[in-house]
């Protein structure tokens, strides 16, 4: 079986780079200025995968099917409606499934472009449209010289063009699909305009997504125009109310000069693909960029090419989760720091405060910044216990950061009281109400931050030497491991079920919690709106159960740094 998941593997991500994709292809009806898609290759095919794929049947036993029966118990009737429509349309649409967010003058229009039989398909979604929204009115349009529905109150309209139904919510925009469509039937002629398909840098993203299932891109130029725009239009309503106040925009943070700080415009595309093997899952997904400014900075100062595996994690069967990656949070935040001292003026008043600890305390945060050197890594046994998990950092100059460590302690007195322990290694135990409930300590470069029974762990661990059994041991890791091509600046493994049962647990103690607030201040009415809202939620959420044992499986993903970018492919295998 591990042989037959490694070859599937293997050959899925070949395809990105040898097999030709899909001739289809509704996406070469986008025009240039989409700013976002996401794509079906095949509903038929991606249903039968999933009703033999065991990964996918057992979401659709333990988690989608109990949440559709509690929609159905918690409104029969809409829920009967929608799956009356869901099966009326997937009789319609059976090939390609594309939606897609195009920018207009004013705004931008979603869309939908499907595969369909044909013209005769277009009564019967109006009578499933008319289903939907009985207080609807449909009118029939000619629109470039076909017929297509249009709803005057909402904007929404839809025709269909040759065998592609279209979906849009403004006619103009409707009417220069269906100009586009109808041109391209001719094999002579092509559409006047440029379209996304023509995008280099979609073609590049569009030959790595290659034969996935369902896949999503995003265009990160035109978004950043977008962004521009919107801040521009911020920055003037943020004037017109600052005319009759000027001193008021001392201690506004204008859109403009922030977005230009953060250079969206660096950022050429996003995207993402996933498809289905023989009992998993396989993802890949990438960022690339046209120069080394703004939020790329962010990236390119942080991480590095390849990555350690610290034998500080010891082999334990209760693992939850595990990373390792070549990434400098304290370069991180510097460059953060720099897009935020040309983003805004503001910046100075954090910067004086900076300059104030240096002079007072001779804390230096820039300094110890430095020193949280490229390497950072993450061990935890209990998804749903943060007090199971250790935090782990390269440091250059231990030092320095085990007296910022005590200044921390110090400002955050009297809640927080530090207690340094001498032996080997030394700790610092953080004491709140009498009680140790974090400690730090440094071992072999390193600083180890956790609860103190985890850090006996970890300290045991060292203990024994560099030869001994580790983390990166454990079988299931190793498996994944051998699914993903080498290198690498980065390494994440994460138990499933495991991460199922905690986010689950998450949503019904939070809405517990928020319950238990509205019930302590009773007396406002908006506090019992939202405890009555958190005890549905809470009863919602409490019907779902994930035992020991339920989605045993793997999740591995590695990051890869590229020349323009950045990738990570990601495998989800069943434990053996």
């Amino acid at each position: 079986m591990k042989n037959i998941i490694k070859t599937l593997v293997v050959a899925t991500f070949s395809s990105i780079a040898l097999a030709p994709f899909s001739a289809a292809e509704l996406e070469r009806f986008l025009p240039g200025k989409t700013l976002a898609l996401a794509k079906i290759e095949n509903i038929d095919k991606l249903e039968k995968q999933s009703e033999t794929n065991p990964l996918a049947a057992e979401f659709d036993t333990k988690i989608f099917t109990p949440f559709w029966m509690e929609l159905k118990a918690e409104n029969p009737e809409d829920s009967a409606k929608f799956s009356s429509t869901c099966a009326e349309l997937s009789k319609i649409f059976s090939g390609e499934v594309l939606f897609a967010v195009v920018d207009g003058k004013e705004s931008c229009h979603p869309v939908i472009l499907a595969d369909c039989s044909g013209v005769a398909d277009l009564e019967k979604i109006t009578e499933i449209y008319k289903k939907s929204y009985p207080d609807t009115t449909l009118e029939t349009i000619g629109v470039a010289g076909v017929d297509a529905k249009n709803a005057p109150k909402n904007g929404d309209c839809f025709t269909v063009v040759g065998k592609t139904f279209i979906f849009s919510d403004d006619v103009s925009v409707l009417k220069k699909f269906v100009k586009t469509i109808m041109i391209s039937s001719h094999v002579k002629q092509k559409a006047k305009g440029k379209s996304l398909a023509d995008s280099a840098e979609f073609k590049k993203a569009r030959e790595r997504i290659g034969n996935a299932d369902f896949w999503i891109y995003a265009d990160g130029k035109t978004i950043a125009k977008k962004i521009y725009a919107a801040a521009e239009e911020f920055d003037k309503k943020e004037l017109e109310k600052a005319q009759d106040n000027p001193g008021a925009l001392m201690f506004s943070v204008l859109m403009t000069p922030v977005a230009k700080a953060f250079a969206p415009e660096a950022v050429n595309s996003i995207w993402s693909s996933a498809s289905f093997t023989e009992d998993g899952m396989v993802a890949d997904s990438a960022i690339s960029w046209n120069a080394n400014k703004g939020i790329v900075t962010l990236w390119t100062a942080a991480i590095k090419d390849g990555f350690e595996k610290p034998t500080l994690f010891p082999l334990s069967g209760e693992l939850a989760s595990v990373s390792s990656s070549n990434f400098s949070l304290g370069k991180f935040s510097l460059q953060l720091m720099a897009l935020a001292r040309e983003a805004t003026p503001l910046f100075g008043i954090a910067e004086m405060q900076m300059m104030n600890l240096k002079a007072a305390e001779n804390l230096d945060v820039p300094a110890t910044l430095v020193a949280l050197d490229n390497g950072f890594f993450t061990y935890s046994l209990s998804a749903e216990k943060p007090e199971e998990a250790v935090w782990v950092q390269n440091v250059s100059d231990e030092k320095s950061v085990g007296f910022a460590l005590e200044k921390i302690a110090e400002k955050l007195a009297p809640n927080v009281s530090l207690v340094k322990v001498a032996g080997t290694p030394e700790r610092y135990n953080f004491v709140v109400a009498e009680e140790n409930v974090l400690s730090a300590v440094f071992l072999n470069g390193k600083l180890c931050v956790g609860t103190p029974d985890m850090l006996e762990k970890i300290i045991s661990q060292a203990a024994e030497g560099a030869g001994a059994p580790s983390v990166w041991d454990n079988a299931n890791i190793k498996a994944g491991e051998a699914l993903l091509p080498a290198g690498g600046c980065g390494i994440s493994y994460a138990h499933l079920g495991k991460t199922i049962a905690a986010a689950l647990a998450e949503i019904q103690e939070s809405t517990a919690l928020t319950a238990l607030d509205a019930e302590a201040d009773g007396e406002l009415i908006v506090d019992e709106t939202e405890g009555a809202a958190a005890d549905n939620i809470g009863e919602f959420f409490s019907k779902f159960k994930v035992e020991k044992g339920d989605f045993d499986y793997s999740v591995l993903s590695k990051s890869y740094l590229e020349e323009n970018g950045i990738s990570a492919k990601t495998v989800i295998y069943k434990n053996k």
